[in-house]
């Protein structure tokens, strides 16, 4: 395309999207706009009094970490979490308000499962707070993300939320929303533009994925009460063993050969994306969710052990746990792995890790071999611990297994200091599978969607996100 018929094109797009503004403007605030408050800015008002900054720490030496939203009047807060530290959740929390007032919290119920966790401010208030009400969200719908940054370490603290105006791309309720705000720098809740709360911001990046409203409402007595939403959830969990590993009938060659058949190269044209694992004879597999985004019906490389190459459709993809669901096109039979369970394994046990490191070359999968373990100061949680297996860029999506050869984990990452790896456990694939074979069904429909919304909406979007993503509240 020409220079000159590219910027053509900026300026045809910058066109219809002045005139859609001025469209809206003139409906919102009428024709004596410049006397009058509009909608819009009351629904700013009301939110922005509910969003506050969430410090963990005392208020003299506190790190802003994050925001929340307040749901009810006598200060219970809704907010980001993400595996902390069990000496930060037991440890003294500030909360900042809109209007500079800073007052004294406490953490009650979490989920990492979710990553949100449930605040309550000391003093009872009353409070200023959007109310958790179950809204349907469809795709293509206008929202806003209203927060704070995750840290101001490098900055001076933000004194008014920010916002960030964007569509919806995705609506698997009761689970999750997605929409279509670029932002890595901050938290906090996604609203419609009547100023109600559809979700607690979880994951940013290219796009935003939200924890949905009734997960909160669904867990709300459990959370108050202070609990551990995945000991509750997921230590229960039936996990149903095969008598034949129970019995030990293969020795460690067939252990490995069996775990090698079954673990996958995932990849898309020339692009290596990561590691995954084949978990039913009809070709299930399980891979990450970070990094480049896997929209449904999206169809990927998958490289086996034994030389094939075959392709796999992205069913669906959970951005809050990180896990992704494909399938292959072809029904197999497929070699496959056996669902264990992390939570019998003690700790010190050896497992078994096997993935395809980006910079690694043959056709069978990398093995290596660590120990279970438990990392000091970090409560029971989705994640399951091992020390150094030495993960690469590339193992992610890659399986943890146990000495019969059984799945207890999807490896989603590592620490430094110290080092260790921590991987999705069997029993949050377990609880998830469900959820993930049900939105499978939507979710090719609603990826459709997204992808056909109006060129002139996506103009409008893009003009509005260079306008207004600095914005903060007034």
């Amino acid at each position: 395309m020409s220079v000159l018929n590219r910027r053509k094109q900026l300026l045809s797009c910058a066109a219809v999207a002045s005139l859609l503004l001025n469209s809206l403007q003139s409906i919102l605030y009428g024709q004596d706009q410049e006397n009058r408050e509009g909608p819009i800015d009351a629904v700013r008002k009301r939110v922005s009094a509910a969003i506050v900054q969430v410090s963990y720490g005392t208020e003299s030496l506190s790190t802003p970490t994050g925001s929340g939203v307040i749901v009810t009047a006598d200060g219970y807060v809704a907010a980001f979490g993400n595996d902390r530290l069990t000496s930060i959740r037991n440890g003294p929390l500030t909360v900042r308000l809109q209007d500079g007032r800073r007052v004294a919290a406490k953490m009650l119920g979490w989920s990492d499962e979710w990553r949100v966790e449930l605040l309550k401010i000391s003093d009872d208030g009353p409070w200023p707070y959007v109310e958790l009400e179950t809204v349907q969200a469809r795709v293509g719908q206008d929202c806003f993300l209203a927060g704070y940054p995750r840290s101001n370490r490098a900055s001076k603290p933000a004194n008014q939320a920010s916002i960030s105006p964007g569509v919806i791309q995705e609506a698997s309720l009761p689970y999750w929303v997605v929409s279509s705000m670029h932002t890595k720098s901050f938290t906090g809740g996604l609203f419609d533009f009547e100023g109600r709360l559809l979700g607690i911001t979880v994951r940013t990046g290219r796009l935003c994925t939200h924890t949905g409203v009734p997960i909160l409402v669904q867990h709300w007595d459990d959370l108050t009460a202070g609990r551990n939403l995945d000991q509750i959830r997921l230590q229960t969990t039936d996990c149903t063993s095969d008598e034949k590993l129970v019995k030990g009938e293969r020795n460690r060659t067939q252990v490995l050969e069996h775990i090698g058949a079954a673990t996958v190269r995932v990849g898309i044209q020339d692009t290596r994306l990561g590691s995954g694992v084949i978990v039913t004879s009809k070709g299930h597999i399980l891979t990450h969710a970070h990094g480049q985004p896997k929209q449904s019906g999206e169809l990927l490389s998958i490289s086996l052990a034994d030389g094939r190459v075959a392709n796999a459709k992205v069913l669906v993809s959970n951005r809050i746990a990180d896990i992704t669901l494909l399938q292959m096109s072809d029904s197999g039979p497929w070699p496959h792995v056996e669902l264990g369970c992390s939570a019998t394994v003690s700790p010190g046990a050896e497992c078994i890790f096997a993935g395809y490191p980006h910079d690694y070359d043959e056709l069978k999968p990398l093995v290596r071999f660590a120990t279970l373990a438990i990392p000091e100061d970090r409560s029971w949680s989705s994640l399951v611990w091992t020390s150094d297996s030495k993960l690469r860029g590339g193992d992610s999506g890659g399986g943890l297994f146990d000495s019969r050869g059984q799945l207890i984990g999807i490896a989603l990452g590592y620490t430094v200091r110290p080092r260790m790896a921590f991987h999705a456990r069997s029993e949050l694939i377990q609880s998830q599978w469900k959820i993930l074979t049900n939105l499978a069904l939507t979710a090719q429909s609603q990826a459709n969607d997204a992808r056909n919304l109006n060129p002139q909406r996506k103009c409008h979007e893009k003009s509005l996100l260079k306008t207004e993503d600095s914005r903060t509240f007034q």
